[in-house]
């Protein structure tokens, strides 16, 4: 019984001793844990802040007048000019603009989109011969610079008569865009397993209906 009583005692003695070495671990590893994140956070908070104070810098620029922003270009605009907005939307000509701009750019976004995922699902499920010479022609397109095509592009417009048009700028655009939209689209369908594709002729697709679903 002795023994017994002393061993119990001992046990209970070290357990202490073991709890608070156990507890002040786990707070030194939380301090540290708590001021990495803090560190982290603090990092991306000044890139944060270094990112938009331009824009921050411009919103300002616009609110001002030209004395106010040579005095103190960093200030705040008290009182904001918001006649200022405005004034450069009419001197801009930006209803006309900015119409012209969407035009381009939806023009060529579902151009490449659409002929992209029709060549790249080509190049990468359907085997014919010369598929891979015909994917390295594509790719020649990534290597030629855009000052190399300017003057036959020029040429070319002016043979379709399309100069002076949008078709001028949507045309050029979409064929400069297709060299890698093709590299991109046929990597995406390569990824995907052949069981995709197989099952969705089982089901009655053809090739057309396959490239449309991913398969």
């Amino acid at each position: 019984m002795s023994l017994a009583k002393q061993e119990t005692q001992a046990t209970c003695g070290k357990t202490p001793v073991t709890a608070s070495r156990r507890s002040s671990r786990l707070s030194k590893h939380r301090l540290f844990r708590l001021g990495g994140e803090t560190g982290r956070y603090a990092l991306l908070l000044f890139f944060a802040v270094i990112f938009l104070m331009p824009f921050i810098w411009i919103a300002f620029w616009a609110l001002k007048t030209e004395p106010e922003i040579g005095a103190n270009p960093f200030s705040p605009p008290i009182p904001p000019r918001w006649e200022n907005l405005p004034r450069v939307w009419n001197q801009g000509n930006y209803s006309k603009y900015l119409p012209n701009t969407l035009i381009y750019a939806f023009g060529i976004a579902i151009g490449v989109c659409f002929f992209s995922c029709l060549a790249g699902y080509s190049l990468a499920r359907i085997r014919f011969p010369g598929r891979q010479l015909l994917f390295n022609f594509f790719l020649i397109g990534l290597m030629v610079p855009f000052f190399a095509l300017m003057v036959p592009l020029y040429f070319l417009a002016r043979d379709f008569h399309i100069l002076g048009t949008r078709w001028a700028l949507i045309v050029p655009g979409i064929a400069l865009a297709l060299p890698f939209g093709i590299f991109l689209m046929r990597s995406f369908f390569l990824s995907l397993p052949e069981e995709l594709a197989d099952a969705a002729r089982i089901d009655g697709c053809n090739e057309l209906n396959g490239a449309s679903s991913g398969g």
